[in-house]
């Protein structure tokens, strides 16, 4: 996040909240709202979503139903609007779907829109709904429908129940706390398949025409508008709150220059601006998702976060996750559910009983809509049959991680090729994939990372270390116990290491560490080994998600490579010369840690360039990759 306010610059870090805005403009609606529209326009859709809360302030919501019951008296018939209005509703009856076979209005208002629609379809069923009695009264003389008083963030329809909604000149009526509420609940009515129809005025300088009650004392619009929007905020909006843009229309102010006006805008953009922007979405759609993975929770591992972490965001984003694998702990139950992730495990044993349990349960593989196998052993000893057996229902795949050693077992090699050949697309886990295995990825990712709330001091004045990962060859520990070594008997450097993992290597380690008094503390397997990373000064690291975590906790990084492939694995991250030091021998790596120690500058560097990096490495990006590839989210 900026250590700056992203309105007024203040630098002054104990008044900034939220690591966007200072207190001061917090407090002030107007730049509020400015906020929101320069999070928009850099497409940051995880601090826009952070600033609709109550802590935020806002214009008095004055929208009432006798506000309106007033206003709805003195507009009688479309011809008497201007020209501008006209034109916005003769574009919202071009949007909408001829198919349709029922509407609802949300803010029914003066009735003008669905008398129009009732003119264009009259086979349309409608129905509608607005806080003022007059204007239900108004629109049941003219119309028969289900026209209801009430508010949108209560509509009183089942779900599913609309082929289109339409919710136009409203959200700039609605405060920001409860616009997801109102948004929700038209999703919730919204049927699968329907369109949303959106509009909204633009551009709309609130401060100016806005003024302070002298009895209450608070901020008001004479229009009831709350929010300011621009054509990135609207659609930013529209897209957290679930819906696929499928087309946009900009309605330009009526005048003898229209026709040029979206050629004069690009001219001169601060003074030909569009009156309102028209918008037609879709809600997307809900998949139930079933994912064949190698291990899963409990078991600890790079792979099974993926998957975790992956399953959370889908299901935040409304869709279902299923997943499939096997039993590890024989006193693990066959099923479960965590946090709404539906969980069957399968025994271990031969491939035939394997295909045989996944052939009982193949109902699962029925009312899936999308397969994912997590690994080519997944899809090549689980799935295959059933690949030939439902053969129009899509699969895809990720390809983690490698086999650890050179060469590369040729059969592994075939198998990922066969993997990759008979499914729909495919995801790799790190840019070395392509080059070692000939992989064609649709799509490379490094993991994700959650953002901490607290990191510690960036650079502890003692010197310290933590290595995350399995005590294997593959992952370097013996590289870094060397250098530890090498440290202290040339450098008279007594580094603390604290070692978060396990493995077959550990009695090695342990006879090690008692022969040269290495201050090396081994704590086995830890289920959130953070509290050990922010206590040091550098990471040891070098999987890709304990570097991440490294990174976002404002660590150094060093890791090691031990042959070709694995110098790949590390230098094919984008950038990582810039972000972290890698290093092939003890010797070398002794020589940096003294360096960067003696160096804090130079270290900070390189920590600041990391934690950009890992910043952009949400989960929830990692989940719209997956969206991406599934062609869920275009």
């Amino acid at each position: 996040m900026p250590n700056y306010c992203m309105i007024c610059g203040s630098k002054s870090l104990g008044e900034i909240s939220e690591g966007l805005i200072c207190d001061s403009c917090k407090g002030n609606p107007f730049k509020v709202e400015k906020l929101r529209q320069k999070l928009a326009e850099k497409s940051d859709l995880i601090n826009l979503k952070k600033t609709y809360s109550q802590d935020f302030a806002s214009l008095k919501d004055i929208n009432s139903a006798d506000m309106w019951n007033f206003y709805v008296e003195y507009h009688k018939s479309v011809e008497e609007e201007n020209k501008t209005t006209q034109k916005r509703i003769r574009e919202t009856i071009k949007l909408f779907p001829s198919t349709a076979s029922n509407v609802l209005d949300i803010g029914v208002g003066y009735g003008f829109v669905i008398e129009e629609l009732h003119k264009k379809f009259p086979h349309l069923s409608l129905a509608g709904i607005d806080i003022s009695s007059k204007a239900i009264q108004n629109i049941k003389q003219k119309l028969d429908g289900d026209f209801r008083v009430g508010s949108a963030e209560n509509l009183p329809w089942p779900d599913n129940s609309f082929d289109v909604v339409l919710l136009l000149e409203i959200l700039e009526h609605i405060p920001a706390t409860n616009l997801f509420g109102v948004l929700n609940e038209v999703r919730r009515v919204l049927k699968n398949s329907g369109v949303l129809i959106v509009s909204v005025p633009l551009y709309e300088n609130l401060e100016a025409y806005t003024f302070k009650c002298p009895v209450c004392n608070s901020l008001i619009n004479p229009n009831g508008h709350v929010r300011s929007y621009t054509p990135k905020l609207v659609l930013s909006e529209l897209k957290l709150a679930g819906f696929l843009i499928k087309k946009v229309k900009k309605i330009w102010p009526a005048s003898r220059t229209a026709y040029f006006s979206p050629l004069l805008s690009r001219l001169f953009p601060s003074r030909f601006k569009p009156a309102n922007l028209l918008i037609q979405c879709k809600k997307k759609s809900n998949k139930k998702v079933l994912m064949f993975a190698p291990f899963f929770y409990p078991h600890i591992g790079g792979v099974e976060r993926h998957v975790q972490r992956l399953s959370e965001e889908l299901i935040k984003k409304k869709h279902k996750v299923t997943i499939v694998t096997v039993k590890h702990d024989q006193n693990l139950p066959e099923f479960e559910q965590l946090n709404k992730i539906k969980i069957y495990r399968f025994p271990k044993k031969r491939l035939l009983n394997i295909w045989f349990w996944v052939f009982r349960h193949r109902n699962l593989i029925k009312n899936a809509d999308i397969i994912h196998c997590h690994d080519s052993h997944t899809f090549i000893f689980w799935y295959l049959p059933f690949r030939f057996l439902y053969p129009l229902k899509p699969v895809y795949i990720t390809f983690h991680g490698h086999e650890g050693s050179l060469p590369i077992p040729r059969t592994k090699k075939i198998m990922r090729k066969i993997a990759e050949r008979l499914t729909n697309g495919n995801i790799c886990v790190g840019g070395f994939i392509a080059k070692w295995y000939g992989t064609k990825p649709n799509f490379v990712v490094y993991g994700g990372v959650d953002e901490p709330k607290h990191t510690g001091n960036i650079m502890n004045s003692k010197i310290s270390a933590v290595f995350i990962g399995r005590l294997e060859r593959d992952t370097g520990i013996l590289t870094y116990i060397s250098a530890v070594k090498i440290l202290k008997r040339k450098y008279n450097i007594n580094l603390e290491v604290d070692v978060c993992g396990d493995g077959s290597l550990r009695e090695i380690i342990e006879k090690i560490i008692r022969e040269n008094k290495l201050n090396i503390r081994l704590h086995g397997f830890v289920e959130n080994p953070i509290d050990y990373l922010i206590k040091g000064k550098f990471a040891f690291v070098s999987g890709y998600l304990a570097i991440l975590e490294a990174m976002i906790n404002k660590r150094l990084v060093f890791s090691v490579f031990e042959n070709e492939l694995k110098k790949d694995y590390l230098t094919l991250i984008p950038n990582s010369k810039d972000m972290m030091i890698i290093v092939s021998s003890p010797k070398e790596l002794a020589e940096k840690i003294v360096y960067y120690y003696k160096n804090p500058k130079k270290a900070e560097e390189k920590i600041k360039n990391a934690y950009r990096f890992a910043k952009e490495q949400t989960w929830e990006k990692v989940a719209n990759t997956y969206l991406k590839l599934w062609g869920v989210e275009k």
